[in-house]
């Protein structure tokens, strides 16, 4: 785990898991902000979920008035064909995006929105410059069966909130 700061004075913060390379696999960051944009002429991502695991969260609590329909929460991995390939994302989620250029991985406890991912937006603009980009929508669904897959799913299933 790597520490990648946050805002003590918002009371955010933010972690990243790393394998032993280093390389960053998922973020977790609270009180997720700054979140808008607009499509303009980006292709719409058509979201196929192709994984989804439900789980106990101890501490959540969802947003009384959230922006969207919430979902219990699970872990999703979600994956759309782009030009060229697939670009995924593996997250724990309470809600479901639609079909859109973009899209966030996202949870919406009473706290403020938080975020335990892959990466925060998943979108149609260069996807083949994600580290989430798979050759084809066979090979990203394939990655689902992967050891590094699985235990990716553990650590996101062991989220806890705490209460205050």
């Amino acid at each position: 785990m790597t520490d990648l700061g946050g805002d003590p004075t918002y009371g955010s913060f933010q972690f990243g898991v790393v394998n032993p390379d280093g390389d960053q696999l998922l973020t977790f960051s609270s009180r997720v902000q700054g979140l808008g944009g607009a499509c303009g002429d980006l292709p719409v991502l058509t979201i196929e979920e192709v994984d989804s695991h439900s789980v106990d969260l101890p501490g959540y609590v969802a947003d009384a008035a959230p922006m969207s329909p919430l979902v219990p929460p699970r872990v999703v991995y979600r994956v759309s064909a782009v030009e060229g390939g697939a670009i995924a994302g593996l997250s724990l989620s309470d809600d479901t995006p639609t079909d859109a250029c973009m899209y966030y991985n996202l949870l919406h406890p009473e706290q403020g929105l938080a975020m335990f991912a892959t990466q925060l937006q998943v979108d149609s603009y260069e996807p083949s410059e994600s580290e989430w980009f798979f050759p084809s929508v066979d090979e990203a669904k394939a990655y689902a069966e992967t050891a590094e897959y699985s235990q990716l799913v553990r650590i996101l299933s062991s989220l806890q909130f705490s209460t205050p």
